[in-house]
């Protein structure tokens, strides 16, 4: 049956379904629509756009779910969604995740507890819907499909309409296994498609650091370089790789120089330039601080031993 609602999760319970309950549904919902929840939800929410767009944040992360995108919020984090533009028609699931689920969502984390994978292939697209169905069948053999379109009611004072079925603890690992196919299918589809995850993001920009260090990388330029705005990646890059990117970008000028340093002739000044530094003294500066020593004698102790490999 069709309701109209205001407040899916306080509606259906879903926010909470307990380790033992798994509820699934289909929401089409007008502008008007927004849940807030300042503590998070105790379980974990699942959501797959069909129409229209979406808007999730957790935390001060946000994102934008359209047709063909998966977004998966974890518990205990402050959250909030709602409709982005005039419509967002999506199916949903709250359950208590299984503990191998996690890590392979994590190459998708856009923050702490904000998960989204993009799905391209109109097949994938399709098996998805169809686990989300079997969920929803599993839950309530009796009931209406839950991906045939909803009825939109003509009710000024609601925020849309819904379909909800709930599994209880006979049915809920036949939900769990559907959930799981969606997971698994999204886990496989996001790394094939060409979707670019937070992860790929930042390996992008590694890769342009490392190959090459000398060109003038700023914390934008190698944000643009991995489709992130440049808060959000200066934040992503020191929580994956433990230091900033620029320091990331001193230390990969510094390993060239050294080597530099040690197998050519080239001057300080010649090296300073090729690894990226205009200025010859401040980079005499950044190797002593960094490297304990001074460029000419990184220089001259390599040039020592080849003297002495010559009289051997």
């Amino acid at each position: 049956m069709e309701q109209t609602v205001k407040h899916m999760d306080d509606a259906a319970g879903a926010s909470d379904p307990g380790h033992h309950v798994v509820v699934v549904g289909r929401s089409d919902m007008n502008r008007r629509y927004q849940i807030v929840r300042r503590g998070g939800a105790r379980s974990w929410l699942l959501t797959w756009t069909m129409n229209g767009a979406g808007e999730l944040a957790h935390d001060d992360v946000q994102t934008v779910s359209g047709p063909g995108d998966l977004v998966v919020l974890a518990p205990d984090v402050n959250q909030r969604y709602r409709t982005a533009g005039d419509r967002w028609d999506f199916l949903w699931a709250h359950f208590h995740a299984h503990p191998a689920w996690p890590p392979l969502l994590r190459t998708f984390e856009l923050g702490r507890g904000l998960f989204r994978m993009h799905i391209a292939g109109l097949e994938d697209r399709a098996r998805v819907t169809a686990a989300f169905d079997r969920a929803s069948r599993d839950a309530r053999p009796d009931a209406v499909s839950l991906v045939e379109p909803l009825t939109r009611l003509d009710d000024p004072s609601a925020d849309g309409t819904e379909r909800v079925r709930a599994g209880g603890p006979e049915s809920a690992d036949l939900l769990l296994n559907a959930i799981e196919e969606v997971v698994l299918v999204a886990v496989r589809a996001g790394r094939t498609t060409g979707e670019r995850s937070d992860a790929d993001g930042i390996l992008a920009a590694r890769r342009a650091i490392a190959s090459d260090p000398a060109a003038p990388h700023t914390v934008a330029s190698l944000a643009a370089v991995a489709a992130m705005s440049p808060s959000h990646f200066a934040h992503q890059f020191r929580r994956r790789i433990g230091t900033t990117p620029m320091a990331a970008l001193r230390d990969e000028r510094l390993a060239l120089a050294v080597q530099l340093l040690r197998s050519t002739d080239m001057s300080i000044a010649q090296v300073a330039r090729a690894v990226g530094y205009r200025d010859p003294l401040y980079f005499s500066r950044v190797v002593h601080r960094t490297l304990g020593a001074a460029p000419s004698d990184l220089a001259d102790a390599e040039r020592r031993t080849r003297c002495q490999d010559k009289l051997r």
